[in-house]
Order: C-alpha cells, then sequence, then structure tokens
C-alpha cells in the first residue's frame, strides 16, 4: 500500500473517531440539562467535560492536520 494511500485511510479514520467523540460530548453536554443538580455541581461537571474534550480531541486534529499538510504540501 502505497504511503498516500495509508495517510487518506488514516485521515478517514481520524475524521470518524472525531465525529464519534464530538456526538458523545454533546449527548453528554446535553444530559446535563436534564440533571436536577445545583448550578455549582453542574458546572463543575459541565467544566470537566470541556477539559476532557479538548484533551481527546486536540491531539486528533493535529495528527490529522499534520497529514493533510504532508498531502497537500504548499506550492510556492
Amino acid at each position: 500500500m502505497t504511503q498516500e494511500k495509508q495517510n487518506l485511510i488514516l485521515l478517514m479514520q481520524y475524521k470518524q473517531i472525531l465525529e464519534e467523540l464530538e456526538h458523545v460530548y454533546k449527548t453528554a453536554f446535553d444530559r446535563l440539562t436534564t440533571l436536577s443538580l445545583g448550578e455549582r455541581k453542574v458546572a463543575k461537571i459541565a467544566q470537566l467535560l470541556l477539559l476532557s474534550r479538548e484533551s481527546a480531541i486536540s491531539p486528533l486534529e493535529k495528527e490529522a492536520e499534520k497529514l493533510r499538510k504532508d498531502e497537500n504540501p504548499v506550492q510556492s
């Protein structure tokens, strides 16, 4: 398998994983609105979810961007 094809497969996987993670986090945030907890507790959970989301998604986005740059180098 060529490097180009491997990179394309990786990009597709990154995209799929990112979409799945976004869905998981959206579902979790939506569920927060249904909880009968005080504002502080919901805010604490929301803050933790945001931190978790950032930690889970950012590395994948960075790797996907590296692959995109490798596939489409800037021509001068």
